[in-house]
């Protein structure tokens, strides 16, 4: 029996992928746009709140991951990922909430949420989970 070669990413592709960061607190948005660059992330966009964010998926279909705070004024996270999912199927969709008991995080995933992550966000798992939704869900064998 043959064992199959194992599998390499490259890292350095994390350069050419796109991210929107949204969350209504400043501080919050600010953080996930260092983190990001951090790993190599050149195309980081925010929005402020869930219309914001809409509109910025509507101009760019093809953006890789949305980072989506839950908790919004204006729009919030649910609708926003519905509308992510009928305009960029393809993009990993990461919610991010201070809402650790959030009563409907299996509907977030039948929505087509990627992972759910609750602030304060374990920065560890957060790479984890960013280099996943990038390089391996993007990118299957």
């Amino acid at each position: 029996m043959t064992t199959p070669a194992p599998t390499t990413i490259d890292h350095s592709a994390l350069t050419k992928k796109s991210v929107l960061v949204v969350d209504d607190e400043g501080s919050i948005r600010f953080f996930l746009k260092k983190f990001l660059s951090s790993l190599g992330v050149r195309e980081i966009a925010e929005a402020s709140n869930g219309q914001e964010a809409l509109t910025y998926v509507q101009a760019h279909p093809k953006v890789n991951l949305v980072l989506l705070d839950l908790k919004m004024p204006v729009m919030d996270g649910v609708s926003v990922l519905k509308e992510i999912r009928a305009v960029a199927p393809e993009a990993a969709v990461v919610v991010v909430t201070g809402y650790p008991y959030y009563q409907g995080a299996d509907h977030l995933f039948a929505e087509g949420a990627f992972e759910f992550v609750v602030k304060p966000v374990d920065i560890d798992y957060l790479e984890q989970i960013v280099r996943v939704s990038l390089l391996v869900k993007q990118n299957p064998a």
